[in-house]
């Protein structure tokens, strides 16, 4: 039981990597084109995503690791 948590949590830290990396590039990809028709808030809500991501992969991880 415990093994298939562990797993679990890996697979979960691993989930939320990709996609905070895939968020990442796409924020890069909208942030380069700055064209005036993108809002302020547009790019921000994006990059908060990208934040939110990356904190549950290392919420994840530090889960792994025992600290929670």
């Amino acid at each position: 039981m415990v093994a298939a948590l562990k797993l679990l949590v890996i697979a979960q830290t691993a989930f939320w990597a990709w996609a905070s990396w895939k968020t990442f590039a796409r924020v890069r990809a909208i942030t380069a084109e700055a064209s005036p028709s993108r809002p302020l808030s547009y790019v921000a809500g994006h990059w908060l995503l990208v934040a939110l991501f990356a904190a549950f992969a290392v919420g994840s991880l530090l889960a792994l690791l025992g600290f929670g």
